[in-house]
């Protein structure tokens, strides 16, 4: 247990409308997360696991299960990077921001620790001093990923961090994710619908079908041979180059 940085168990959470209604957006999903570990929840929008991200960091209050956090540091990167980063902050100081909440360094070495992650996500200087609406959507998401490595944490909540970017600036940002995983044994918790980059990247791959973990397991074991049937559909309906290489497996 001793390199289990989170622990997640019987974790569930129930919405309640104002008309009464109920939406029981996750079921009782048990997890881990080693450190080091790119692990990966994929499935259908709906299926729950922004909302398991969600309670993760804080976000969500469960209705019911535990989470057992073994790291000193979370961070979230969020999906809608526009709404993440505030409009009256430039970039360098929605970068810094985390820093200075925590006391960290100076103030001349956090702006320049905050340079260091937005040279890593292919920003230059010049965007410290620039506001979010100066930017693109994906630029802005590259901005937001800056700031959620700043604190350089044990365990980084990814909900959808590459899906706005360029397929250049994915793979800038994938490998960088492995090197902080390799250099500082950092955890990632991946949360995607990309199943191609997911069986690229992850270690572990965890399936959600309505609230419901319903199968999970090492990426290439739950890819070559998916036991459950919503995992054979989602792995049959990757786009391949050539439609009949997948008519003769």
């Amino acid at each position: 247990m001793s390199d289990v940085i989170l622990k997640v168990e019987n974790l569930s959470k129930t919405f309640h409308s104002t008309n009464g209604q109920t939406t029981q957006a996750l079921d009782k999903v048990s997890f881990k997360i080693r450190r080091g570990e790119i692990f990966s929840l994929v499935g259908e929008s709906g299926s729950g696991k922004s909302t398991a991200g969600r309670c993760l960091i804080g976000l969500e209050r469960p209705s019911s299960g535990s989470i057992v956090f073994f790291g000193k540091r979370m961070q979230i990167i969020f999906q809608d990077a526009v709404s993440a980063l505030s409009p009256r902050l430039t970039i360098g100081q929605s970068v810094m921001e985390p820093l200075d909440i925590n006391h960290i360094g100076s103030r001349s070495s956090r702006k320049e620790k905050a340079l260091e992650f937005l040279r890593l996500v292919g920003l230059d200087e010049s965007s410290f001093y620039r506001l979010p609406s100066d930017y693109s959507g994906g630029q802005q998401q590259r901005a937001s990923i800056a700031r959620a490595l700043a604190l350089e944490p044990d365990l980084i909540i990814a909900d959808e961090p590459v899906a706005s970017l360029d397929v250049s600036i994915q793979a800038q940002v994938i490998s960088l994710f492995q090197n902080l995983r390799q250099k500082n044994g950092t955890s990632f918790l991946l949360i995607a619908h990309d199943l191609s980059l997911v069986r690229r990247v992850s270690d572990t791959v965890g399936v959600m079908k309505d609230g419901v973990l319903v199968e999970s397991g090492a990426t290439e074991q739950v890819y070559q041979n998916p036991q459950h049937p919503y995992t054979q559909a989602l792995i049959q309906a990757i786009p391949v180059p050539d439609p009949a290489f997948r008519q003769h497996k």
